[in-house]
């Protein structure tokens, strides 16, 4: 697991936000026919200075040796263009 983490530090390290706070407003779990669990998250998030934003999360996560994995994820900010 530390392995992992190495490996996408470089990329959390170059985002251009230093604070962000979240808040779930809803979240959903139901089981899958292959014994996993589907859940979706909806909230916010604030980063930095910016206005609040919406988001959405779906994740498939799957028990593997007694230890349960992420095996799918979508995350989706939810913006609008009003022109």
């Amino acid at each position: 697991m530390i392995y992992i983490i190495f490996l996408f530090l470089p990329f959390f390290q170059s985002l251009p936000f230093t604070k962000i706070a979240h808040s779930i407003t809803a979240q959903d779990h139901q089981p899958t026919p292959d014994s996993c669990i589907l859940s979706m998250v909806v909230g916010q998030l604030k980063a930095d200075d910016d206005p609040i934003m919406g988001f959405h999360q779906s994740f498939i996560l799957k028990n593997i040796n007694e230890a349960w994995v992420c095996t799918n994820d979508m995350f989706r900010l939810a913006l609008h263009n009003f022109g």
